[in-house]
């Protein structure tokens, strides 16, 4: 119902969206119309994407965006994790998106 009446969202430079390949189709057009007067970043990883069942969108993918970043350290996770992760044959990818003011 809120998203009905075109909110915005004032005294933010910057609104930071999480787990952004789980976002619903409401969230992200609250979000959308923000980009007026914030700078929105959307942050999260498309092969992680478990929410599709309830209609989530990934966020990632359905937005026209104007940089992508991909995470080149990862802090939480051991120099001994990643060499036994190395000896499967997968990929990990995590984004993060930067939508500028227009």
């Amino acid at each position: 119902m809120w998203q009905l009446t075109s909110p915005d969202i004032y005294g933010y430079d910057v609104i930071m969206l999480d787990e952004a390949q789980d976002c619903s189709e409401c969230m992200r057009d609250i979000l959308e119309r923000q980009q007026r007067h914030t700078a929105l970043v959307f942050v999260g990883d498309s092969h992680q994407q478990i929410y599709a069942f309830r209609k989530a969108r990934d966020a990632l993918m359905n937005v026209n965006h104007t940089h992508t970043y991909y995470l080149t350290q990862v802090r939480w996770c051991i120099d001994k994790c990643f060499s036994i992760a190395s000896c499967f044959d997968f990929t990990m990818c995590f984004s993060a998106t930067v939508f500028t003011k227009a």
